[in-house]
């Protein structure tokens, strides 16, 4: 329904990650204007634990020129870069063909079984902080909700917060979902202090922090009520 609050379009595409967005442009384009752009390509910007000094280089460099160019979009809508990680489930096979010798393994407490991930695949959201920064785009960060310190992750990692291998089932888009809405939402409710610091800091030239302690504990999220998925490619 086109006159609904909120419209979703979904221009995902397996396997697609900054320059693959970088050459359609077009795309995108055909769809403005948007008020909110996600933006998530952490998942394929995974590599093999000997690639990762290259690898790096090149998200930083790709997502700085996508996030500079959504930014600068006529409309200057939100762009919010989505941040996640991936792991290898109980498939030692996957695991050992990207990083093996360096795999490493969280036993879960609730079945005992091995979840086994590589240490590279946590890290581009760390390799795109720069581009991130510069360019003033905001994050929501997945990772940072449920495994925020690399050699720290949560006993039921596989069990609870990702299943799958490098494309996560329902369960686990669900919980993402509900962190980009829960985020969206903080905004909404804090919405006046936001804009408050927004103007301090055009006026002062100063980036602006809320502080932690003045986030909420919970919000209300309403439902979207609109979803339309644009997936015309294979």
């Amino acid at each position: 329904n086109q006159h609904s609050p909120v419209q979703v379009i979904n221009l995902a595409q397996g396997g697609a990650n900054e320059n693959t967005w970088l050459g359609r442009m077009d795309v995108i384009m055909n769809h403005t204007p948007f008020d909110i752009i996600l933006v998530e390509s952490a998942v394929n910007d995974q590599c093999d634990f000997k690639d990762q000094e290259s690898k790096e280089k090149e998200v930083d460099h790709t997502s700085n020129l996508l996030l500079n160019m959504l930014m600068n979009f006529p409309n200057e809508p939100a762009v919010i870069s989505v941040e996640l990680f991936r792991v290898a489930g109980t498939s030692k096979g996957d695991a050992n063909l990207h990083c093996k010798g360096h795999v490493e393994d969280v036993k879960n407490h609730t079945n005992n079984k091995e979840c086994l991930y590589c240490p590279q695949w946590w890290k581009p959201q760390d390799w795109r902080k720069k581009a991130r920064e510069s360019n003033s785009v905001s994050h929501v960060s997945y990772r940072d909700a449920v495994w925020p310190i690399l050699n720290q992750p949560p006993h039921n990692l596989c069990h609870q917060y990702w299943t799958g291998l490098s494309h996560p089932q329902a369960g686990t888009q669900t919980l993402v979902a509900s962190t980009i809405l829960f985020q969206l939402m903080t905004v909404m409710y804090m919405k006046d202090e936001l804009l408050g610091l927004l103007e301090d800091g055009r006026r002062t030239g100063k980036n602006n922090k809320v502080e932690l302690t003045s986030m909420p504990k919970t919000v209300c999220l309403n439902p979207i009520s609109s979803y339309r998925a644009m997936q015309d490619d294979p």
